[in-house]
């Protein structure tokens, strides 16, 4: 019995001894890692915003009328220049007949005064009576020969033959006032206009690149160049319209569409790891990495700033961290590790 009681606590000092040694292998975590690569790359900036026409105007008249011929249907596409429509001329013609008439008298005094045979002053008089006829006609004649004001598509038709045109307008979201004969748009090029930050607005510039996608064309994308800037933000939302002009020859985009637009921002130099690495905390959007640091996993909470393919560029790492791939979901900070790869 007193040799029982020798050898319990013995055996009790053995076990005890040999029980860390056991734990430490079995919390001993074997990792794969990689080193974080300094690489030069062009961020994207990701943005949505609408088509519209680079040019767009409601054309109609200055002074009000009867429409007496439209001479274009919706969809056609007109040249500058082009007879449009045309007003009731019946002011037209008497200011023709009072011009021609004035125009005779100027021609024959101004023979006259050629030779000197006719006083200043008449002249002057007869002068100034056909100047004002001249341009009354020349207004008239304007006002009632409606003509496009650049090449284009009648997008539609916003009066009839037989309407009278006037200056009140009907506004339609989105466009301009709905005043005019036929709505005139320039499609090709085309743009879209997005709105960006000021964060990212200060590094945009003239003839940066730009791609398009669409819902209407699934899978194809447009590519264009920054056209315009706006020269000043919101001041509610702190954002400039940015405008976009691309090729539209087959006239895919429409005013009005949809459009997704990844912007070719400067290139500049960032910190890649592979996308697996990185871990984010349940129920945020908060990643973080564990590196590999004298034997134990470090947690480094990072901020992605760009995805090139697989990769991401972060924030929050140096050069010399080793960042663990394999084994991450078994890790806690501080856990102890053992590199059994490197890639």
């Amino acid at each position: 019995m007193k040799r029982l009681t020798l050898l319990l606590p013995l055996l009790l000092m053995t076990a005890c001894g040999r029980q860390p040694e056991a734990q430490t292998e079995k919390t001993t975590v074997p990792v794969t890692v990689c080193s974080v690569q300094t690489e030069t790359y062009t961020p994207q900036h990701f943005c949505s915003g609408t088509v519209h026409a680079s040019k767009e105007a409601n054309v109609g008249a200055s002074l009000p009328g009867r429409i007496e011929k439209i001479h274009v249907t919706e969809g056609q596409r007109v040249r500058k220049g082009a007879l449009l429509a045309e007003l009731s001329d019946e002011l037209l013609t008497t200011a023709e007949i009072e011009y021609r008439t004035l125009k005779k008298d100027y021609d024959r005094v101004k023979r006259l005064s050629d030779k000197e045979t006719v006083a200043v002053q008449k002249f002057d008089h007869v002068a100034a009576k056909y100047e004002a006829a001249k341009a009354k006609y020349e207004l008239l004649l304007k006002n009632t020969r409606i003509r496009a004001p650049f090449d284009g598509v009648v997008v539609e038709r916003l009066l009839e033959e037989g309407e009278n045109f006037s200056f009140f307008p009907a506004v339609k979201p989105g466009y301009s006032h709905a005043m005019g004969i036929v709505r005139l748009m320039a499609l090709n090029p085309i743009h879209v206009e997005v709105e960006v930050g000021e964060k990212n607005l200060v590094q945009l510039k003239p003839g940066m690149a730009a791609k398009i996608s669409t819902d209407a064309w699934p899978g194809r994308v447009f590519e264009g160049s920054i056209g315009a800037v706006q020269p000043m933000l919101s001041t509610l939302t702190r954002t400039a319209v940015v405008k976009i002009a691309l090729a539209n020859s087959d006239n895919a985009l429409k005013p009005g569409m949809f459009a997704r637009v990844t912007l070719e921002m400067p290139r500049a130099q960032g910190r890649f790891i592979p996308r697996t690495a990185v871990l984010r905390t349940p129920g945020t959007a908060l990643d973080y990495v564990f590196v590999a640091e004298a034997g134990r996993a470090r947690r480094i909470s990072i901020t992605r700033l760009a995805e090139q393919g697989d990769r991401l560029s972060v924030s929050g790492l140096t050069p010399d961290d080793l960042v663990i791939l394999s084994g991450k979901q078994k890790l806690k900070d501080g856990s102890p590790i053992e590199i059994g790869g490197r890639q």
